[in-house]
């Protein structure tokens, strides 16, 4: 059996007037976000190159996991984002009035296209008639850095449960499982691991108790 490891490489920009292109990304870490299915796999996948926005750059710390950092700054981050988890800073609705913007989108509809848009391609917040522009964005920016993720996915060893070593067999069923939640969800009979007499090495394949 095999399962997808999500991965999100975690980064900054070099120069934070510049754009999103990889050559101006310094890399803090790569964290795993634990395993996916098919589905979600392709809906990364479909999204591969795009980065999302995390979390403010003054939170981070190399001493603390990405979710220590996220939830001591919890009520903090809650007011960053919307209830879509989208980030309010990107939005013009954040920074003008709603009756300039009418005249605001009108005015820029014509000259700018979102292709134009150095970020596209890169981040989400690229619609001239909502987001900010270019320039906008990028202000805030040097003012206040933002972590960012870029995700990943490898095929490893598992099951949808998570990452594995070994797969259990099951004497009743006479088949092998990824793990025991596997097993229970298809079997009309539980069974846990200190019943289990045999596993077989993910890797060799070799069966061993």
């Amino acid at each position: 059996m095999r399962c997808y490891e999500l991965k999100i490489e975690l980064f900054k920009l070099k120069n934070p007037l510049e754009s999103f292109k990889p050559n101006n990304r310094i890399n803090l870490r790569t964290i795993s976000f634990g395993t996916i299915d098919n589905e979600e796999k392709e809906q990364y996948e479909a999204q591969q190159m795009i980065v999302e926005a995390l979390f403010p750059f003054r939170w981070y710390n190399e001493n603390q996991t990405y979710w220590e950092i996220k939830y001591s700054h919890l009520d903090e981050y809650k007011l960053l984002v919307d209830a879509s988890d989208q980030y309010v800073r990107f939005m013009k609705s954040a920074h003008f009035d709603p009756l300039m913007l009418v005249k605001v989108n009108k005015s820029q509809e014509a000259k700018q296209k979102r292709k134009d848009d150095p970020d596209y391609g890169y981040l989400q917040y690229t619609n001239p008639k909502i987001h900010l522009n270019f320039n906008e964005r990028h202000q805030l920016e040097q003012q206040d850095p933002l972590v960012y993720g870029l995700y990943s996915i490898n095929t490893e060893f598992g099951c949808k449960h998570g990452l594995r070593g070994a797969y259990i067999f099951c004497d009743q069923c006479a088949q092998f499982f990824g793990c025991d939640i596997c097993h229970n969800e298809e079997a009309d009979h539980q069974i846990l691991y200190k019943d289990v007499k045999n596993v077989k090495c993910c890797n060799c394949q070799l069966i061993h108790p």
